[in-house]
């Protein structure tokens, strides 16, 4: 991901200058620049100031060197604090050349790209599922033998897939307004097919619960299509075809996988016994986690910290519970990221997204509605967004820089031509 970065930072230097002129001062004008920058100065900074390795003794005791000031940037660990730079450097260059170099129609060939990579790892998840693959691509031995396609953890690989079935589904949605070739409709609805089904077959409880909002979600801009327009009569049977098409398949995608595992593991969580267990399982972390945000309000204890850190707010005699599968990290990703980044670095990112934000409600307001395309988007974006108070989405490199990439799209699929200019007030 690191050399993906560079490589988009050197492509830069191929450019003609007025165009190197024009990117830097769009970025140098862009406050989501500064406060992606301080973001990684404070994830270099947490790396560097590493060291503070808990230690324990399995029989009675717990305990750490002595901290720095609670006001100075540190980390537990160096190795695992430098993983989280390595993720986010990508995430926020990706971003940037998305608000800054990227036209709107080589953004619609990064959208095709980006639908054709997860419809090919949804192909190659449901085969390995089909073969009862023991190794990632014949090749790895993944932990705990639970993986999905590419993904060590099937609820990453469900999240990812369906937040390319909704771009799949706007992309499918603009080409029928816009009354593309149907063989272009088909490859649309395909992958959108596909990825619903691998998020699906990922046998994730939440990406199973979005997988069927993105269905009912197409169910319903088809019955909108009809109320809202003058059909005739043949036009109409198609369109009453196809809506029970989608709604059919949705439901055979989600009965069917895992044999019906899903299905049964959704309506035992949410319906019935087990509600209470995973309830238990999803908030045990969260008083642990909240008190070490407490302690080290201001940056955090560094990427990673909270799976060293938590050991020393948990009684002795419920260690190794800790150390068992799923507890290395909250459930939580903005909890996590308190924890870890303080409430300096949790601002510092809340501030980019909300001015990504206020960039496509500004652009929104210059056109006067939003495309079918960014719906779609936003709808996929939301998800993940409400997936993340849950779970760990955002704990997925290939899923932070995704979501990112899009939300920083939003705009410029907003805007009503190729030309985009996000200071057009000023």
């Amino acid at each position: 991901m690191g050399s993906l970065a560079v490589i988009l930072i050197g492509a830069l230097f191929f450019l003609a200058p007025e165009d190197r002129r024009r990117i830097r001062t769009g970025v140098l004008r862009d406050p989501v620049f500064y406060l992606a920058t301080l973001f990684l100065l404070l994830l270099v900074i947490q790396s560097l100031n590493s060291g503070y390795v808990v230690m324990w003794d399995e029989v009675d005791t717990a305990g750490m060197p002595e901290l720095p000031p609670f006001w100075l940037p540190w980390s537990v660990e160096s190795k695992t604090a430098s993983q989280v730079f390595i993720w986010f450097f990508p995430a926020c260059t990706a971003l940037m050349v998305v608000r800054h170099v990227l036209t709107k129609p080589q953004l619609h060939l990064i959208l095709y790209v980006m639908v054709w990579n997860a419809t090919l790892l949804a192909l190659v998840g449901m085969l390995q599922q089909a073969m009862g693959a023991e190794k990632m691509l014949g090749i790895w031995t993944i932990p705990h033998g639970s993986f999905f396609s590419t993904f060590g953890y099937v609820n990453h690989g469900g999240a990812f897939f369906y937040l390319h079935a909704a771009i799949a589904a706007g992309l499918a949605h603009q080409s029928i307004k816009k009354r593309f070739p149907p063989v272009q409709i088909s490859v649309w609805v395909l992958c959108f097919v596909l990825c619903l089904a691998a998020a699906f077959a990922s046998l994730s409880r939440a990406a199973g619960l979005a997988a069927l909002l993105l269905v009912l979600a197409a169910a319903g801009s088809i019955v909108r299509r009809v109320w809202t327009r003058s059909v005739g009569k043949s036009q109409l049977v198609h369109v009453i075809g196809v809506g029970c098409i989608v709604v059919l398949t949705g439901l055979v995608l989600y009965f069917g996988s895992g044999d019906g595992a899903l299905s049964n593991e959704i309506e035992e969580t949410f319906f019935g016994a087990r509600m209470e267990e995973a309830v238990e399982g999803r908030t045990m972390q969260l008083p642990g986690a909240w008190e070490i945000a407490r302690d080290y309000p201001v940056f955090g204890c560094g990427g990673w910290g909270y799976r060293w850190m938590a050991l020393l707010y948990i009684p002795v005699n419920e260690w190794d519970l800790w150390r068992g599968p799923g507890k290395a990290n909250v459930h939580c990703d903005p909890l996590q990221f308190l924890c870890e980044f303080g409430f300096v670095g949790s601002f510092l990112m809340a501030g980019a997204v909300v001015w990504l934000l206020v960039s496509f409600f500004r652009q929104r307001k210059k056109s006067g509605k939003t495309s079918v395309l960014g719906k779609w988007i936003g709808l996929g974006l939301l998800l993940v967004f409400v997936h993340g108070w849950v779970d760990l989405p955002y704990r997925c490199p290939a899923i932070l820089i995704a979501w990112c990439c899009l939300l920083a799209a939003l705009p410029k699929l907003t805007a009503p031509s190729d030309e985009w200019e996000e200071y057009g007030d000023d």
